[in-house]
């Protein structure tokens, strides 16, 4: 009865913790959850905790008290502890922070995941860059736009593409062929279409060759590649090389850029990718991106962009993203893994110290006679604690010793599903 009561008054307690941490919840999680007290089946769940918790709890010391021989408690003998009991409270507390310690190194390593692929090389810069999706007669009044943001010195550049630098390309094909190729291979080749500038717009890095000409006629049969791209044709340069498309056409590689990260932000290696600037396929350009002048305010700039884009663009409103804010939203799983272990870490560090305060003070309790008979010999509060203390530091170093094996198995088997993926540092 006992353990029953104190576990529905910890319920109570619970709920009333929850109604006020919800709002906070909510906002981590991205949810709109709800405490919903009047549903039979939330009661009915909590009412079977409050039964489980408090019979498990109230079990084995009535169990316990029970198997006493009624005879020698009225003799007066002395009652020992059984050897389970303290196994038992030694165990718990293992087991506690075991959990603690778990969460908290999953915490680092997703933390280390996360910042380990955010500071890869990704062959351009997000930085000072907007983008925005190309409603109206932006695509046709591209030209005047941009020429009136470099006059006014609010960008460097602008360019159209088909998506986001960070995102997927145009389209996937495997029907292109290159002298030396094997005509068996199947290999996908991701696409983009680009408008002249796009290169130094985004800060792509060219190894080899040339950036495509201001005039896109001119460059209507004429390709970039990256050097994934250019690897599989060649091992020496790739640039006036010919690829083939599946209808006959024929295409020139004039330059070739550093690999870039290009759809997926986990991929340990580049896939082959092809830019074109041919002005037929303009009608498919979607996004376009701009680079801010470094030496503009920022906020004046948008101001000034907005301005601008009313002017040629009236019907639609300015809508636009930062390039970087929107290449962290890629990670945005991770982070929200990595805060709710944090958050869970340390609620289990917290309930482990409260188990571990707990035995503490059953032991010191146990030992109140052997403690007064140390002082009367002289020993100092010093002396005491570090006796009592170092029975409870054999069993947190017990749990380090079983928490990290146990860590590094269930984080790097997590790893595993990343590509490009960062070591677990000892």
């Amino acid at each position: 009865s006992e353990s029953l009561v104190l576990a529905f008054a910890s319920v109570l307690v619970a709920i009333a913790i929850v109604y006020f941490v919800i709002p906070a919840f909510n906002s981590l999680v991205g949810k709109e959850l709800t405490m919903r007290l009047t549903d039979w089946r939330h009661v009915g769940a909590l009412a079977t905790v409050t039964l489980t918790c408090g019979l498990l709890a109230g079990s084995y010391p009535a169990f316990y008290l029970s198997s006493f021989n009624p005879v020698q408690v009225l003799k007066g003998v002395k009652i020992k502890a059984s050897s389970g009991s303290g196994f038992i409270r030694r165990g718990l507390v293992i087991v506690q922070f075991i959990v603690s310690i778990t969460l908290m190194i999953a915490t680092v390593v997703i933390y280390q995941q996360i910042n380990f692929t955010k500071g890869r090389d990704v062959g351009y810069s997000m930085q000072q860059t907007i983008y925005m999706s190309m409603r109206g007669t932006v695509r046709e009044n591209f030209d005047a736009i941009k020429t009136e943001l470099i006059r006014k010195g609010i960008a460097e550049n602008a360019a159209m593409s088909v998506s986001p630098v960070f995102s997927f390309g145009w389209y996937d094909a495997s029907n292109y062929s290159w002298q030396g190729k094997d005509p068996n291979a199947n290999i996908s080749i991701l696409t983009d279409a680009v408008t002249p500038g796009y290169i130094s717009t985004v800060a792509m890095t060219i190894v080899d060759g040339r950036d495509f000409n201001t005039d896109a006629k001119t460059e209507a049969g004429n390709i970039i590649v990256n050097e994934a791209f250019a690897r599989l044709i060649t091992d020496k340069s790739a640039v006036g090389e010919e690829i083939s498309t599946g209808n006959g056409d024929r295409m020139k590689i004039v330059g070739v850029v550093k690999d870039f990260v290009h759809g997926n932000v986990y991929s340990g290696t580049a896939a082959p990718v092809m830019l074109t600037a041919n002005p037929d396929v303009k009608n498919f350009l979607r996004t376009l991106t701009i680079r801010l002048s470094s030496s503009a305010d920022l906020q004046g700039s948008i101001s000034e962009i907005e301005k601008v884009m009313k002017v040629y663009n009236p019907e639609y409103p300015f809508e636009y993203s930062f390039t970087d804010a929107e290449f962290d939203k890629l990670f945005k799983t991770e982070a929200l893994a990595q805060n709710l272990a944090g958050v869970f870490g340390g609620l289990a560090v917290f309930i482990s110290c409260l188990g571990l305060f707990g035995l503490a003070s059953y032991t010191t309790q146990r030992r109140s006679k052997a403690i007064g008979i140390r002082k009367i010999l002289g020993a100092t509060a010093n002396n005491i604690t570090t006796m009592i203390s170092s029975d409870f530091l054999k069993l947190v170093g017990l749990s380090f010793v079983i928490a990290f094996p146990v860590s590094w198995f269930v984080m790097n088997t997590w790893l595993q599903s990343y590509e490009y993926r960062t070591p677990i540092y000892w």
